[in-house]
């Protein structure tokens, strides 16, 4: 049986910009500052993007957990971790890292195994962001359950929260699908189909319902078409949330009647996803709706299915199989003084009076204990020791001169210290409302920061639009009075006689040299928002569009709408979005573009290891005039997998095409 050796952790190095660097060649890096060690625990609820809880059933006596193992040692090791394989009654302790880290342990109590991994890791799209995986895994007699949550190493804020949530879920659970049955909420999770006749029951019961899980529901489109693939909706949606499927159009409409009100309904291809708790006179934001152009943009579905993986993540209670005492956030102390008005040990012999058996008598233990002055008689009985209660009190000495000066400073300080508990009460309530006045003004700055960028962005398009038309109709000028006679003038161009052809030809040189500038300078500026492919660079150089200012302005805008989308603030599809910069935006081609037409969109991008390849679709339209010099194409895809950023991959003359939508 293989056992972990025991260097494998000390064997990586982290350098500070993230950088993993395994085995030999971290020599290479000694002098590379490692981050600090941290301890590698369960993260916190508060601070969940993902979580789940399956069961799974074998098919053919397939033992499912060292399948499971197989398929979280691949998982890590493909992040670039030295991983030995994870197995029973093998534990695995990589040191924890800013970055790194991984502890797997496992043991059987009442006759059941259980098995914990817990591992850090960057998050799989946001640059920076950090994340830790707690996986238990328990044998039943007749199934395993898994139960999967994922949190933010540094908040939700730190990973985009609603659109790193939707992005986090793991590659591994959809291999296990395939292996297994997999089962939440009692049931499978396929799709389920709701035609006409159920779907007044499905309201009612399901929808309307008690439940404590998200609700999806995927309407058709008008042709009966789906915007996705069912199967691959509820496998984005696996253990979030189960998805009804409505079997045709015309059914889409019995389910706004039974609804009540068309906007908490879903038709036209949307997918609508119903939070636990759901009446028909709820807020319709309340519960995420993707309309087709939004269903089909991977970075706006994962906000709205990330939304509904956070509320399930954090109300997920994990099984806790070896007794890990999760650090939960401790609640805000209300500033309350708590005063302790007893009185000093050292002055407790001189202030009890001696009883009638010569022992200590009762002891003032607290302010309100002592009287008002010291010539006040203490109450009859207080220091009898006898049963008759109608026995006189034994006679008490009165408190010595300096008991009184103590006495009298306690009490002194007694209401100091409650008129300073007043004023940090006070005081706290005003600090409250400042921090509450500051929230509001950073989230006012931020508003107007984004808008301000927005008109800036918005500004140059419109002015590159603008000059655009001023050099055109200058252009235009030039051509009518250079081939008009001389009489029909005013007056008669220095450079009448030159060659149209020749000037034509002269420009378009420079205009190319101008527009590949642009394009790369673009590039260059805006590369967490914009992959510009090299395909790109070599049709803007190849063509004589003439307004590369305009171009420069358009791409800006491009990066705005990729950063506010990636952000998960668009709220908009990208048609509307884009029509706020002025940007003439198109959603794809014609469904009965040919495949040999189609080819011309597919790019490949030589400078990925793995060749990703895109279908570039998507475009932007810069003038319609069969002129190349007044007239470019951008043609791009938002809708690729794993990658957040507007792909690039032509930046030119207008594609054949058949027709666009």
């Amino acid at each position: 049986m293989p056992t972990h050796p025991p260097d494998l952790g000390r064997r990586v190095a982290i350098t500070h910009n993230g950088l993993r660097v395994v085995g030999a060649a971290r020599e290479l890096f000694s002098g590379v500052d490692e981050p600090t060690s941290v301890d590698l625990r369960p993260g916190r609820s508060d601070d969940a993007l993902f979580g789940v809880r399956l069961t799974l059933r074998s098919h053919q006596k397939q033992p499912i957990v060292p399948t499971v193992l197989d398929a979280l040692t691949r998982f890590i090791r493909d992040s670039g971790v030295e991983l030995p394989a994870l197995e029973k009654g093998v534990p695995v302790s990589i040191e924890p890292t800013r970055t790194a880290g991984v502890v797997w342990r496992d043991g059987v109590e009442s006759r059941a195994w259980s098995g914990e991994l817990i591992w850090r890791a960057a998050h799989p799209t946001v640059r920076g962001g950090r994340v830790t995986h707690h996986v238990v895994l328990e044998e039943r007699p007749h199934y395993d359950r898994l139960t999967l949550r994922i949190t933010a190493d540094d908040g939700v804020e730190s990973v985009r929260r609603w659109v790193g949530a939707g992005q986090v879920r793991p590659a591994w659970l959809d291999e296990l699908a395939d292996q297994f049955t997999v089962g939440a909420w009692g049931s499978g999770l396929q799709a389920r189909s709701l035609d006409e006749l159920v779907i007044e029951d499905f309201v009612r019961t399901t929808l309307l319902g008690r439940r404590d899980y998200p609700v999806a529901v995927l309407a058709p489109r008008d042709d009966g078409s789906y915007a996705l693939e069912p199967n691959e909706v509820a496998g984005e949606l696996m253990g979030i949330a189960p998805l009804y499927v409505i079997d045709r159009h015309a059914s889409t409409f019995r389910l706004t009647d039974t609804v009540g009100d068309k906007r908490l309904s879903c038709f036209f291809g949307a997918l609508r996803i119903f939070m636990p708790g759901f009446t028909a006179s709820d807020d319709p934001h309340d519960h995420p709706l993707l309309v087709q152009d939004r269903l089909v943009d991977p970075v706006m579905r994962a906000a709205e299915i990330g939304r509904a993986a956070m509320f399930v993540a954090q109300r997920l209670e994990m099984p806790d199989p070896f007794g890990w005492e999760v650090v939960e956030p401790e609640p805000a102390p209300d500033l309350e003084v708590a005063i302790d008005l007893s009185l000093p040990a050292a002055i407790e012999a001189d202030a009890a009076p001696p009883d009638e058996d010569g022992g200590a008598g009762a002891v003032p233990r607290s302010i309100a204990d002592v009287p008002e002055s010291a010539a006040v008689a203490l109450p009859a009985g207080a220091g009898s020791t006898g049963t008759d209660a109608a026995s006189p009190a034994p006679e008490r000495p009165p408190p010595s001169a300096e008991l009184q000066q103590v006495l009298e400073r306690v009490r002194q300080n007694a209401l100091l210290l409650q008129a300073n508990s007043a004023l940090l009460q006070a005081n706290a309530e005003q600090l409250r409302r400042v921090h509450d006045t500051q929230a509001q003004i950073l989230m006012a700055i931020t508003r107007l920061t984004e808008e301000t960028e927005r008109v800036r962005t918005l500004t140059n398009v419109r002015s590159a639009g603008t000059a655009a038309l001023e050099r055109q109709i200058t252009r235009l000028r030039d051509v009518v009075e250079a081939r008009l006679p001389p009489e029909l003038t005013w007056t008669v161009p220095a450079d009448s006689h030159r060659d149209p052809a020749g000037v034509d030809a002269v420009g378009e040189a420079l205009a190319a040299d101008e527009l590949l500038a642009a394009v790369e300078a673009a590039a260059e500026a805006w590369p967490d928002d914009l992959l510009v492919l090299p395909q790109a660079l070599v049709s803007a150089a190849d063509s004589p569009y003439e307004d590369a200012q305009r171009v420069h302005a358009v791409l800006e805008a491009m990066a705005a709408v990729a950063r506010r989308r990636m952000a998960g603030g668009l709220g908009v599809p990208l048609r509307e979005a884009f029509r706020e910069f002025g940007v003439d935006y198109r959603g794809g081609i014609s469904d009965s573009t040919s495949a040999r037409l189609r080819e011309q969109y597919r790019f490949v991008d030589p400078e990925s290891p793995e060749a990703h390849e895109y279908d570039c679709v998507e475009h932007i339209a810069l003038g319609n005039s069969r002129d190349a010099r007044y007239c470019l194409r951008i043609y791009f895809t938002s809708r690729a997998k794993a990658e957040n950023r507007f792909v690039i991959g032509h930046i030119g003359r207008h594609f054949e095409i058949g027709m666009t939508n």
